[in-house]
C-alpha cells in the first residue's frame, strides 16, 4: 500500500516527506519515488543519536536521489541532554553539508511543533543563524539554498513530474 501511496503522491505532484519514517520506509520510498524527496525536519544522528535523525548513510542516499534534508531547530534533535543552542544548529548544518553537499541541506524550524533553541527561539531570531553561517564562510548563494532554494527545487521537480505525466482528456 505504501508504494501505491508514494506513486500517487508523485502522480499528483505532492512532495514526499520522510522525517517521521522508519529507516526501512525511508529506503523503500527512495527506491520507488520517481522524484526527489525531503526530510523536512531531521538532523544528524551522528551528532545527536535520536531515531528521527538521519544516519550518514541515509543522508548520502537522499543526496544521491536529489533530495533535501532540513535541520530541525528542536533541542531534542540537536543535542542529547540539556538545552541546544544556535551553535548546535550550525554544527548540524555544517556536518550535513559535509556529508550531503550544499545542494541537499535546508533549514526546517519546526516552530509550530516543539521547535526553538537558545538563540533561535522564534522567527525573529533566525538572523542569528544567518550571521553565524556567514562567519563560517558560507556565501549568499549558499544561504539562498539553505533557506529555501533547495526545498523549492524539489517541490518544482515533484510538480513538473506530475504535469509531465498528467493525462489530459480532449
Amino acid at each position: 500500500f505504501g508504494k501505491e501511496v508514494v506513486m500517487e503522491m508523485n502522480r499528483v505532484g505532492m512532495m514526499v516527506d520522510l522525517s517521521h519514517a522508519s529507516e526501512k520506509s525511508f529506503y523503500d520510498v527512495l527506491e520507488f519515488s520517481k522524484v526527489p524527496v525531503i526530510c523536512s525536519h531531521s538532523s544528524s544522528r551522528t551528532l545527536c543519536d535520536h531515531p528521527r535523525n538521519l544516519t550518514d548513510a541515509q543522508m548520502k542516499a537522499l543526496a544521491e536521489k536529489g533530495g533535501v534534508a532540513q535541520v530541525c531547530m528542536y533541542s531534542g534533535f540537536l543535542k542529547k541532554g540539556g538545552q541546544a543552542t544556535v551553535d548546535d544548529a550550525v554544527k548540524h548544518i555544517m556536518y550535513m553539508i559535509d556529508v550531503m553537499g550544499i545542494d541537499h541541506v535546508g533549514i526546517g524550524t519546526d516552530f509550530d511543533g516543539d521547535g526553538g533553541v537558545m538563540g533561535l527561539a522564534h522567527a525573529g531570531e533566525l538572523i542569528n543563524l544567518t550571521r553565524m553561517l556567514l562567519r563560517e564562510g558560507y556565501s549568499e548563494a549558499d544561504l539562498r539554498k539553505l533557506w529555501g532554494a533547495n526545498f523549492l527545487r524539489v517541490m518544482h521537480q515533484a510538480q513538473t513530474y506530475a504535469v509531465d505525466k498528467a493525462e489530459f482528456s480532449t
